[in-house]
């Protein structure tokens, strides 16, 4: 069900190649119900059920989810959301922490946004299962971030500004 966006809701960019998808969720809800919310939003955006030659789940559970290593650094790559929040809820010791923030009443598991380390208008990078063993690396998110050229088009205007022989001509403006 969609989320009526307030002043709390914060909005992820969900990123698979070049596609990215806003979605509002509260920072307290849990991961599954995002990975529905992103199910239901590529199953209306891709009535095809392929997502750049991937076919679509069926199931939420099959999407798999991953922030930045570094959010000032897209680049260096990214890590899996469930990885880290396991990984939050191990005590040096290796066993298990008692952590409320991370579990509901009845003791399921609730992982959000927040627990997972994300902000409110970060990139979250996602997957469908099974693609992983397809690339042969486990660590290997398609995630294609437009570079500052691509944004403004300077490309083109420097195509515009090059002449027949190669040189570049002297813009007016």
């Amino acid at each position: 069900m969609p989320v009526k966006p307030t002043p709390q809701t914060w909005t992820l960019r969900l990123k698979n190649h070049r596609t990215t998808i806003l979605l509002h969720a509260d920072k307290t809800t849990s991961l599954s119900v995002l990975k529905s919310d992103l199910l239901l939003a590529l199953q209306s955006a891709y009535p095809s059920g392929k997502l750049h030659n991937h076919t679509i789940p069926t199931l939420a559970s099959e999407i798999q989810l991953a922030k930045p290593i570094d959010f000032t650094k897209i680049a260096d790559g990214w890590e899996s959301i469930e990885d880290v929040v396991d990984q939050d809820m191990l005590d040096e010791s290796g066993g298990k922490k008692k952590a409320a923030a991370t579990t509901t009443a009845n003791g399921k598991s609730k992982q959000s946004p927040l627990t997972a380390g994300l902000r409110d208008g970060c990139e979250v990078a996602f997957r469908f299962g099974g693609e992983s063993e397809d690339s042969g690396a486990n660590d290997e998110w398609d995630v294609v971030m437009p570079s500052y050229e691509d944004v403004y088009g300077l490309e083109q205007l420097a195509a515009a500004a090059e002449g027949e022989d190669g040189e570049a001509e002297e813009v007016a403006g």
